[in-house]
């Protein structure tokens, strides 16, 4: 009797224990990927806010939602506000494209701006200092832009800060952390067609000067590791870890310590949003199961960084790096003097160029697409081989069936049409026709005819 007493009770006390554990659960949340979605500590400790759809934030794990009026949001979504700020004054949230500022106080969400949705800084790094919000580069407005900007909440709209220094480029591909009065930021040296054959490069912005550093390149050890498609993940303000996403894994990266290692975590938390949970002290992770459902696990931070693996250079620290971005600069600046001299080359040339590589044809500086595919074999195969012979030619547009008269008429008739795109492209009388394509005769047998270009108006490359 005692026992079963026992039992009843100990499974009361746990039915009431989980009664009291507060619940991050969304029975009615679907997730294809959380990473799409906007999840972020609400700033009050143990609280989550996520973009529970077009116009709703929804605080986890009270289920308190936030909704946006359509005058509020126009034409844009409540997950675009993706720029997440924590201050002495509340949380702030800013659309990804600028202007428009929310304020979360932990008890309602309210818009504090008097600007407009900028749509100019997508892609912008956004960092908090003293209480002030930026926002550094970004594109938007068909350019990319190094600029630096301010919410001034005394005129409730954004400010240009002013710059100096080495300021990096705007780069759809780069990750920034601020730690303690300073912003670093990882990044390529340009906007290439293709980054992975490109260093990348760390920059540092004295926050109490607004001036930029070029402070050193990569490792070949990270090049090689951490690969490409980086993504910013979580910054644990406790030690002032950064840590990363990328096509290879996720790594935590310590620009203090100017380190980086890998970290070999499981399912779910190889993919899960992580945030800071129990006043920091452990790390409540966020991800979507298998079928689509909002789940979480809380770990320990000491636990989770146990699965970190042997730290290596981030970044190396030389004078070389200087001289090579000059080096590149320098080639940069050659290659368009050559490509100037180039284009004045091909604009002052009053011939066609015939381009071996591509099969093309250019006449000062325009690509000429008025040629079928015929005429592009035959003037091709004259620049090629430096002639054609009437029967070789007949055999290319001419069919096996056809008849010797057929196939003579098949060439004149060709020789006219092109002749006559190429009078109009040179602007020729029709006197001046008969010396585009020239007729030659065999030396050895005078009734073998063959075709030449006139090299007065068509030039090989």
């Amino acid at each position: 009797m005692k026992h079963t007493l026992y039992c009843i009770a100990l499974l009361w006390s746990g039915l009431y224990l989980s009664a009291q554990a507060p619940s991050y659960e969304l029975s009615d949340f679907r997730c294809s990927e959380i990473m799409t979605k906007i999840i972020f500590e609400s700033g009050y400790d143990s609280e989550y806010l996520l973009a529970y759809n077009d116009s709703t934030l929804i605080a986890l794990p009270s289920k308190n939602k936030f909704v946006l009026s359509k005058k509020e949001l126009e034409n844009e979504f409540m997950q675009d506000f993706n720029h997440i700020y924590y201050t002495d004054d509340g949380t702030f949230l800013v659309h990804s494209g600028g202007g428009v500022v929310l304020l979360y106080d932990g008890q309602n969400l309210t818009r504090v701006d008097d600007s407009f949705y900028h749509q100019n800084q997508y892609g912008a790094q956004s960092f908090e200092y003293n209480n002030q919000l930026y926002l550094f580069a970004g594109q938007g407005l068909f350019t990319s832009k190094n600029i630096l900007t301010k919410y001034d909440s005394e005129i409730k709209e954004w400010m240009l800060v002013s710059q100096s220094g080495k300021i990096p480029e705007f780069n759809p591909q780069a990750i920034s952390a601020r730690v303690a009065d300073k912003l670093f930021l990882l990044t390529y040296q340009e906007v290439p067609a293709e980054i992975s054959n490109l260093p990348m490069l760390v920059y540092v912005l004295d926050l109490n000067e607004m001036h930029w550093d070029l402070v050193g390149q990569v490792s070949l050890d990270f090049s090689r590791e951490i690969g490409f498609q980086l993504r910013k993940i979580f910054l644990d303000s406790s030690n002032n870890k950064l840590l990363v996403q990328s096509e290879k894994g996720r790594f935590i990266i310590d620009f203090e310590q100017n380190t980086f290692a890998q970290i070999k975590a499981n399912y779910p938390l190889d993919l899960a949003v992580l945030l800071n949970h129990n006043n920091g002290q452990d790390l409540m992770a966020f991800y979507c199961d298998h079928k689509t459902k909002l789940e979480n696990q809380i770990i320990s931070k000491k636990d989770y960084y146990s699965m970190t693996q042997s730290p290596k250079k981030l970044y190396e620290k030389n004078l070389e790096l200087y001289y090579s971005v000059i080096f590149n600069f320098f080639i940069s600046g050659l290659a368009l003097f050559v490509l100037y001299i180039l284009s004045r080359e091909l604009k002052l040339d009053s011939r066609i160029i015939v381009r071996m590589r591509n099969r093309s044809f250019i006449y000062k500086l325009r690509r000429l697409k008025i040629f079928d595919q015929q005429e592009i074999n035959f003037l091709v195969h004259l620049a090629e081989f430096g002639q054609i012979t009437f029967q070789d030619l007949e055999d290319i547009i001419s069919s096996d069936n056809d008849s010797s008269v057929t196939r003579s008429k098949n060439r004149e008739k060709f020789l006219r049409s092109l002749t006559s795109k190429l009078m109009g492209v040179f602007n020729l009388e029709h006197a001046q026709e008969a010396n585009l394509i020239l007729v030659r005769a065999n030396p050895q047998d005078k009734r073998l005819k063959y075709y030449v270009l006139n090299y007065e108006y068509f030039k090989i490359m």
